[in-house]
């Protein structure tokens, strides 16, 4: 990232660049902050969320064994439980999920039947309801760059999937990855 403080990791706000928000920024604010994150292996997901700050209790949820889940379902699923907690209080939601904010804008002009007819539709439903409950700033951070927030979300996400899939008769060590959401080595035994 080519800005004043070299090395930094960066985040795409609106599709510009800007450094990460530093450690006054965020005491400064009035806005909850919180990185939003999902993990998803063969039908198994979870969710992560970590409050800066120590705003409210970090959140790592599994989603129950489903042939319905995918990465996007972990990671609206993730920006669910973020914005469930935080509300009423103003937001910023960092996620490394492009497709939920790009989902969100596109989901917004459907009606409530329109919406229960597209994929995921429950979830949309439900995140469209929160972002009226108070003001919400969404950002998109890179994922895998050193972000903290973005990592220890990733890290709850990830936690909360490998307890659901403890939660079959197969031990962890025989599912192969088919991609957590933004992961570098598809394919590999975590």
């Amino acid at each position: 990232c080519d800005l004043e403080r070299p090395g930094r990791p960066c985040i795409e706000r609106n599709r510009k660049v800007v450094a990460p928000p530093s450690k006054a920024q965020a005491q400064s604010s009035d806005r909850v902050v919180a990185f939003t994150d999902g993990a998803f292996n063969h039908g198994f997901a979870g969710a992560g969320v970590h409050f800066r700050n120590g705003t409210f209790p970090d959140i790592s949820e599994g989603l129950p064994p489903s042939d319905f889940h995918t990465a996007l379902r972990a990671e609206l699923h993730a920006a669910i439980l973020a914005l469930s907690r935080a509300a009423p209080h103003p937001t910023r939601l960092l996620t490394d999920c492009s497709s939920v904010i790009q989902g969100l804008e596109r989901v917004q002009g459907l009606s409530t039947l329109e919406l229960s007819r597209t994929r995921n539709g429950d979830k949309w439903l439900i995140l469209r309801e929160l972002c009226h409950l108070s003001e919400v700033e969404w950002v998109k951070v890179t994922a895998h760059r050193g972000i903290p927030g973005n990592e220890l979300a990733d890290a709850l996400a990830k936690k909360a999937m490998w307890r659901e899939v403890g939660r079959r008769s197969e031990p962890p060590d025989k599912i192969r990855s088919i991609g957590f959401f933004g992961c570098p080595n598809p394919g590999v035994v975590y």
